[in-house]
């Protein structure tokens, strides 16, 4: 079987709550911070690297009115707040070692991504990666997991699909890709024992 693992909010916590009140006190700014900048379409063209940082930065600043410095300074920071959650890293260990092929499928941002390839050892554990910055494409896009199963050479109903989107896992389903919405390690190994792969 082969076992696709979303990366952020799976694998590395991804807490943008957390990031963005270590730079923001004022509630209205956070609320600003999240809903204009984080939850921005912009956002979406840094993961897709369709958009630099530095110009992603300039135009939240522009929209919103936060000094560019401190936008600046949260960002810098991003890649360093994407920790690994042991539980989830031992649980991709058990997988790799039950015999199963371990893909990734993520949405991140080039500058995060070449962080936490740098930083953590587990990317040696898994056989294959697409990264959306890197493919120009991002989940829950259809195209993304096209090129995903057309690049190893997967099948649909011989892979599981992990993430903690639900909108990424509807758009698996919806290709005949079987998927687990990640809630936890916990849950997310009960699952995989029950569908036999651990």
């Amino acid at each position: 079987m082969d076992i696709i693992f979303d990366l952020c909010g799976v694998i590395l916590e991804w807490k943008p709550d957390q990031v963005i009140g270590r730079f923001f006190d004022d509630p209205e700014v956070k609320k600003l911070v999240k809903e204009s900048i984080l939850g921005h379409p912009d956002w979406v063209e840094l993961d897709k690297g369709t958009l630099q940082r530095g110009d992603a930065i300039q135009r939240a600043h522009a929209r919103t009115g936060v000094p560019y410095d401190e936008i600046d300074q949260m960002i810098a920071y991003i890649p360093r707040s994407l920790i690994p959650v042991p539980e989830t890293v031992q649980l991709v260990q058990n997988v790799k070692e039950k015999g199963h092929r371990l893909f990734m499928l993520t949405n991140i941002p080039i500058f995060s991504l070449e962080y936490v390839e740098n930083a953590y050892p587990f990317f040696t554990l898994f056989d294959g990666i697409v990264a959306s910055c890197r493919v120009n494409m991002v989940k829950p896009e259809p195209e993304i997991y096209h090129h995903l199963l057309g690049r190893y050479g997967l099948t649909n109903q011989d892979s599981i699909f992990i993430d903690d989107s639900a909108s990424n896992i509807h758009t698996a389903a919806g290709l005949g890709i079987p998927s687990i919405l990640f809630e936890s390690p916990q849950q997310c190994a009960a699952e995989l024992i029950r569908v036999g792969c651990l």
